[in-house]
């Protein structure tokens, strides 16, 4: 049976799903606030540490020297977790910044600045939980590669049935709100899939090996990063689509919500997954937050974000319940080789990105925040 902790020496409890700081996090933090000279970090480094494997933050809080990639040195110079961990999320929210005098960006890379709302408050662009747009494919029946048109090794623009595979197996049915009028949804965003284009795509991943393990993070990219030939290119895969409404894609793409993966079943035909509304901090980029501040708690939470509308769960509809965070959502397959679920290690990274950026306030912050200086030759981006 699947886990999520197969790659980790100590299980987190329940409370800490919740944001809830477990007494072993509280007891490490405290010793590291002790004997270290200071504490105070970038609210995205802040995040990281709140989540990350214990045996990660052990390890840089372990000598001021190795702490010293974790906070602000006197120089200036920033930090090397802030750093990625800016990269990482960064991506992950589909921000697209101003690049440097030492990046020529790809000639197909397209520029798609940030919305902002009548409010004033900016939102990304696009989800990670993006809508999958197969394209019509050519006449052939095989990639240029060799690979069957329509297989999980293929090039992702040339599926044309994926999405709709998702749906089926979805019964074309929002997974968390039973109701229909779906699109099939990305959980690992489509526009990280080429490694080769884009150096952030690398530093994502850099980011999570660094923070989460290299087991882990190896388990989580072999869920997309699936084609031996291509080990730098994404396959588009069911494992990676989910069902939902636009509302709560919309809702996802604004980190008002994370989904936690509880279980999957040895054979592959069930998926129990836990409902968290996130609170969305007002911290910016310029803010410090000092390592011991406890994050928002998710527990008892019907609605996310800064208070946009509840959702409710339409299974029965004459008594229609409230999604409250902890609310849980099992997912079904008859065909676990054809129509296969989401992919659990997709579904784990997901969560931990999701609450960084919602704890952080990253998600509000303007494409410009994501912006670096460098000199010519640095391979930033």
């Amino acid at each position: 049976m699947a886990s999520t902790t197969d790659f980790i020496t100590t299980p987190p409890s329940a409370d800490e799903n919740y944001c809830e700081r477990t007494p072993e996090r509280e007891a490490h933090f405290r010793h590291a606030s002790e004997k270290l000279d200071t504490t105070n970090l970038h609210p995205l480094t802040w995040a990281t540490m709140q989540v990350c494997d214990l045996q990660s933050f052990r390890a840089y809080a372990a000598t001021m020297q190795s702490w010293g990639q974790v906070e602000s040195t006197p120089n200036g110079k920033l930090p090397f977790i802030e750093e990625m961990a800016r990269d990482a999320i960064g991506l992950w929210l589909q921000k697209r910044p101003n690049y440097g005098r030492g990046y020529t960006p790809d000639s197909n890379t397209t520029r798609v600045p940030s919305k902002r709302s009548a409010s004033g408050t900016v939102r990304p662009s696009q989800s990670p939980l993006s809508i999958a747009q197969p394209l019509i494919p050519g006449p052939a029946s095989r990639t240029k590669s060799g690979s069957p048109r329509g297989g999980e090794e293929h090039s992702p623009t040339r599926n044309v049935s994926m999405a709709d595979q998702a749906k089926e197996r979805d019964r074309h049915t929002c997974v968390a709100s039973h109701t229909g009028w779906v699109d099939a949804c990305h959980i690992y965003p489509s526009c990280a899939f080429d490694g080769q284009k884009d150096q952030r795509v690398e530093r994502l991943w850099k980011y999570l090996r660094m923070m989460w393990g290299k087991e882990k993070a190896k388990a989580w990219r072999d869920c997309v990063f699936r084609d031996q030939r291509r080990p730098d290119r994404g396959c588009e895969t069911l494992k990676n689509l989910i069902s939902f409404t636009s509302s709560l894609a919309r809702a996802h793409s604004h980190c008002d919500f994370a989904l936690r993966p509880v279980m999957k079943t040895e054979d592959g035909k069930e998926l129990v997954l836990e409902f968290h509304w996130l609170p969305v901090s007002n911290m910016t980029p310029e803010s410090r937050v000092n390592l011991l501040e406890r994050p928002e708690t998710t527990r008892g939470r019907y609605v996310g974000g800064k208070g946009k509308h509840p959702f409710a769960d339409h299974r029965d509809p004459l008594h229609r319940r409230p999604i409250i965070s902890g609310h849980q959502i099992t997912m079904k397959t008859e065909d676990p080789k054809r129509l296969p679920l989401p992919g659990f290690g997709l579904l784990e990274m997901q969560w931990h990105l999701q609450r960084i950026a919602a704890m952080s306030g990253a998600v509000d912050w303007d494409d410009r925040d994501f912006e670096r200086e460098f000199d010519d030759g640095s391979d930033w981006w």
